[in-house]
């Protein structure tokens, strides 16, 4: 039981401290600047939506207000079978340079991607979530890496904007991804982009899967074929904070699960001996971030057991300390003011997300599907 719970401990704070600290280093050591230039480069922008009425004439305003000149530009705009009034605002935007595609079936993020690339002329491509922005200039510092002939795709960072401004426990989390991101990119490559805002170089969607995230798919396929996916911090993809917090537990989940199955179907990532840092990252970064829910388990029962056997001092403080923390969380996540209360809601975000964790493994277990998607409703 001893080792049990020190080896649970170990492995939660090396999942989100010591990794940080190895790339961090190894970075500093061995990193790779992207060699940047605004090159003439045809780009096309990919947006698919379901169900979205509500945001998809802010979509659209904000993607043709884009100031784009280094060389052709075309948006594609797919309807994923929704049932609201998305496809008729859609049609009110089309043009020469907007086209839109409606389905009347749901098919999934991923197959309504592949229907566009299919469709597109741009030597990039780029695609975008309905509830994320930018700015005008953003298409163009992100086609900018492409000049790196290195470069097979790039991915944006993620900021979140609440009502006032303030950083919830998703905002630091999303800062702490986004700089794990950017070593890795100096390191060498991402093993996932930002799915809300990348881009991606069209001769590498020749086998784009209709049954795995794209943002995981369009960084393995990258690096498959001998190319680097990296992160731009100069280019910023914004979005809202949520408006479900129960509509988010479930994107979670199902975001989790695709990526489990997505990894487990393409096992062969993870030999060192033939993708080298890349299959060290996804083992360290993806795998076993996703056994800490696990290791949290063990580590709560193990140090009760010990409590049991009264044979260590620091058992009781311990464990008081763990149900403490869960309590913690427990109350932070029914708190509404972020700024008083901000270290109970990071500690209600950490538990809900492993919470989530756990149940995409029950889902990815069990076979569930998610060739769907239900976006979340964002303020």
């Amino acid at each position: 039981m001893t080792f049990v719970f020190w080896f649970s401990v170990a492995a939660i704070l090396y999942a989100y401290f010591g990794y940080a600290v190895v790339i961090w280093t190894a970075a500093a050591l061995f990193g790779k600047d992207c060699a940047r230039r605004p090159d003439s480069i045809s780009v096309s922008i990919i947006v698919t939506a379901y169900n979205e009425g509500t945001n998809i004439q802010r979509k659209i305003e904000n993607l043709l207000a884009t100031n784009y000149a280094r060389g052709p530009i075309e948006y594609i705009c797919v309807s994923d079978g929704s049932t609201d009034n998305t496809a008729e605002i859609l049609r009110r935007y089309e043009s020469s340079v907007l086209r839109v595609i409606v389905n009347t079936d749901r098919r999934g993020k991923e197959s309504c991607q592949k229907q566009a690339i299919d469709a597109s002329n741009g030597e990039v491509l780029v695609f975008t979530d309905v509830g994320t922005t930018f700015e005008s200039s953003a298409i163009g510092t992100l086609v900018e890496n492409f000049a790196d002939t290195s470069v097979g795709c790039v991915s944006s960072t993620d900021k979140v904007l609440t009502s006032n401004g303030e950083i919830d426990g998703e905002g630091l989390y999303v800062k702490y991804e986004m700089w794990l991101r950017t070593l890795e990119s100096r390191l060498g490559s991402l093993i996932g982009l930002s799915g809300s805002f990348f881009a991606i170089r069209k001769i590498l969607c020749d086998n784009w899967a209709t049954d795995r995230d794209s943002d995981f798919l369009a960084a393995a396929n990258t690096v498959q074929r001998g190319m680097r996916a990296i992160a731009d911090p100069r280019t910023i993809g914004y979005y809202r904070s949520l408006e479900s917090p129960k509509a988010e537990y479930a994107r979670k989940v199902r975001t989790v699960a695709r990526g489990m199955r997505a990894f487990f179907r393409n096992i062969s990532a993870i030999n060192p001996l033939t993708h080298g840092r890349f299959a060290l990252q996804l083992l360290q970064h993806k795998l076993l971030r996703w056994l800490v829910p696990i290791f949290m388990i063990t580590a709560l029962v193990s140090n009760a057991a010990l409590v049991a056997q009264s044979e260590t001092n620091y058992a009781l403080p311990l464990f008081v300390l763990q149900v403490g923390f869960y309590a913690a969380a427990t109350f932070g996540g029914g708190l509404s003011n972020r700024r008083a209360f901000a270290a109970l809601r990071i500690a209600a975000f950490f538990v809900t997300a492993n919470v989530a964790i756990l149940t995409a493994w029950y889902r990815f277990l069990t076979g569930a599907e998610f060739t769907t998607w239900q976006p979340s409703r964002r303020a």
